[in-house]
């Protein structure tokens, strides 16, 4: 069974998905919707800047598979604040 998250994306501090939700049920994929603003991610452990990462479009859909991306897993929002909805994938 899935479980799911909404994570609010600031401008200012990059966040990554919250680890129990990943280890508690060992997910092997999550799939994400961004809302309201643009993001930047990154998935080496690495912080995204506003200028740095994967740029990624309010109103896209996306995946990230394999744990240790997961883990690593971090974005930061684009010139507002961004909310995205997260399934993990068992």
């Amino acid at each position: 069974m899935a479980t799911h998250e909404a994570i609010t994306v600031t401008t200012t501090t990059p966040i990554g998905f919250t680890l129990t939700k990943i280890t508690e049920r060992l997910v092997t994929d999550a799939f994400c919707t961004v809302e309201d603003a643009d993001i930047r991610f990154l998935h080496t452990g690495d912080n995204p800047t506003s200028s740095v990462g994967h740029l990624i479009p309010k109103g896209t859909t996306f995946k990230v598979a394999n744990f240790n991306h997961l883990r690593k897993f971090r974005m930061i929002g684009i010139g507002g604040i961004a909310k995205v909805s997260v399934s993990f994938n068992p």
